[in-house]
């Protein structure tokens, strides 16, 4: 009788397999592209585009990077020489996107 593999290790090849499907779905296609600068993604293969991944928002790392957005004013006038008039809200909202992407 033949032993299961571990549950951990059959995802893990399940989601192998699937990840070579999608290169397999671009590799060797006209529209992957061929030369230097004209290689598409596997995510631009299937049609996907960067605005599909939509930036995320929620402060996941708020308790990390020393709190830094915690204080909305603080990050407001770190961003006020950049984004001048910026209010605290939109302030941490940007930080929160930008160091999640």
């Amino acid at each position: 009788m033949k032993a299961k593999r571990p549950a951990r290790l059959r995802s893990s090849s399940l989601s192998a397999r699937w990840r070579s499907r999608a290169a397999r779905r671009c590799h060797g296609r006209r529209h992957a592209g061929r030369g230097s600068g004209n290689v598409l993604d596997e995510a631009l293969c299937v049609g996907r585009t960067a605005a599909s991944f939509p930036a995320a928002d929620e402060d996941y790392f708020r308790d990390t990077d020393y709190g830094v957005t915690k204080d909305a004013a603080k990050v407001a006038a770190e961003l006020a020489a950049y984004v001048p008039g910026i209010a605290p809200a939109d302030a941490v909202k940007a930080a929160v996107k930008g160091r999640n992407n």
